[in-house]
């Protein structure tokens, strides 16, 4: 019982925190320090989303290939325009009203590196011709709750083939693939 009195009754020593003066000229305050970091990173931010703002899709193309950067980029290729619209819904089932064409740097790859898809780095700059002018869009087999949407134009003595996929989350139809054959 005495053991217990003791531990009740038994009060921790306080402890006083001494403050020290500094110069006034080495105390740089705190705030000025997170202001500065705020701006420096905002800069790089700004400066990252505005260096590809110009960038046609033929530099797109050639820089994925060249540099082959470890992160996801994508390209925007344009709205899907309303004529767009209305042939994929009926396809597909599905309003795609606000959704923008997007193609990004893993896909350019697998474009150019299959050799039986028959494309070079200079066929890349008919894509926005295939996509926004297609002569045919048809739907193409998937599995359930993937939509993928097949567009075919004739340039001349070639015909291209673009494969895309419809991503209702994100509110995008990305191209997975293209093929070039020719016509005899």
């Amino acid at each position: 019982m005495g053991l217990r009195k003791l531990k009740e009754y038994h009060k921790p020593p306080q402890m006083r925190v001494l403050r020290q003066e500094t110069d006034k000229k080495t105390n740089f305050p705190a705030w000025m320090i997170i202001v500065l970091m705020i701006a420096v990173v905002g800069s790089f931010v700004i400066s990252a989303e505005n260096t590809n703002d110009d960038e046609t899709l033929e530099e797109f193309a050639e820089r994925a290939v060249k540099e082959q950067p470890k992160k996801l980029e994508k390209k925007p290729m344009g709205k899907v325009t309303e004529s767009e619209r209305q042939l994929i819904g009926v396809l597909i089932g599905k309003n795609v009203k606000g959704f923008n064409w997007t193609i990004d740097n893993y896909n350019i790859r697998h474009i150019l590196n299959k050799k039986a898809h028959g494309i070079k780095l200079s066929d890349i700059k008919y894509l926005y011709g295939v996509i926004h002018s297609a002569d045919r869009i048809t739907k193409a087999e998937s599995k359930k709750d993937v939509f993928i949407v097949g567009l075919t134009k004739t340039y001349g003595n070639k015909k291209i083939t673009v494969f895309a996929e419809i991503r209702t989350g994100k509110k995008e139809i990305i191209v997975l693939t293209m093929y070039k054959n020719s016509l005899k």
